[in-house]
């Protein structure tokens, strides 16, 4: 029971939304038959005063869930570290989006798919192929995709635009493909049908760079929705909450990269969080081991946007 304790006092400082009379009225009369015990029981056994005040906050939760599904709640799981490798997984309420909303151009691109991996040598063509194509605008990403992602970076001060990897746009080492604002990825199967699409952009904030990635879930899909990352090596992850500007929960992973020959002198961050058509990651890296304060810090500004 501690657990649920926990959980739900973290869950009551983080929701930031408010009930209609109806259900503050329900929640008082709960309130007032638990202090005079005269709530409804079974048999003979009596609910305790903990019990009675843990079944309100989880109603008062489910109702606040009814009334406000523009929250999603993220979480971070399995997290494993060793030596030979450290990694975790988000989930969470992450929406599906019916397949009927995405583009005609989306379509065509799985269709693509699908052709190519029926000319492929039979043994390999069960598994699902890619499609990938870079953007100049996120609104030419928009437009791809069949339907507005919220994206309040492109309209902030904050940032300088960078590729899609958020490299510097005009960095010698980027052919003409790659020095382009924005990537859309999917993924289909043999049969034609959308399993998974990916919108990529990216931002440069003075030394740290930033970028997005909003993770998109057909209906039907045989992908199960999340994310995550993993490390070659032994990593330390930081996991704290809290909620964006316009109050969506997010969590926010610091990772102190392993100290070997995979990875450079450098600082990471991902914040998760969850809007109306799937789950955004942002993703921050700057020089410096020494440097993850000011990711975090970074980060958090930006989810403020939000």
């Amino acid at each position: 029971m501690d657990e649920l304790d926990q959980a739900l006092r973290a869950m009551a400082k983080c929701e930031a939304f408010s009930l209609p009379p109806a259900y503050e009225t329900a929640m008082d009369g709960l309130e007032e038959q638990a202090r005079r015990g005269t709530l409804a029981r079974r048999g003979k056994r009596r609910l305790g005063r903990r019990m009675l005040l843990l079944a309100a906050a989880a109603a008062v939760l489910l109702a606040a869930t009814a009334v406000s599904m523009d929250f999603w709640n993220v979480r971070v799981e399995d997290v494993l570290v060793g030596q030979e490798g450290s990694s975790y997984r988000v989930n969470g309420e992450i929406p599906v989006i019916p397949i009927e909303r995405f583009s005609d151009a989306v379509t065509s691109a799985v269709a693509e798919v699908s052709q190519k991996m029926a000319e492929q040598d039979p043994i390999l063509n069960s598994s699902p192929g890619y499609w990938f194509r870079t953007f100049d605008s996120w609104t030419d990403c928009e437009e791809f995709v069949g339907f507005p992602l919220d994206n309040p970076l492109e309209l902030t001060g904050l940032l300088e635009t960078a590729n899609y990897s958020a490299i510097a746009q005009n960095a010698e080492s980027l052919d003409e493909e790659s020095r382009r604002h924005c990537a859309v990825a999917l993924r289909g199967n043999t049969e034609g049908e959308l399993q998974h699409l990916t919108v990529d952009t990216g931002y440069l904030m003075g030394e740290i760079r930033i970028q997005m990635t909003v993770s998109l879930y057909p209906e039907g899909s045989g992908m199960e929705p999340g994310t995550g990352a993993s490390w070659n090596g032994e990593a330390g992850f930081e996991v704290t909450s809290s909620v964006t500007g316009g109050g969506i929960p997010y969590t926010l992973v610091a990772t102190e990269t392993p100290k070997n020959d995979y990875y450079n002198d450098f600082s990471s961050a991902d914040a998760y969080f969850i809007l109306e058509n799937g789950l955004y990651t942002l993703h921050a890296v700057s020089p410096g081991r020494n440097s993850g304060a000011d990711v975090k810090a970074a980060l958090e500004e930006l989810l403020a946007l939000f």
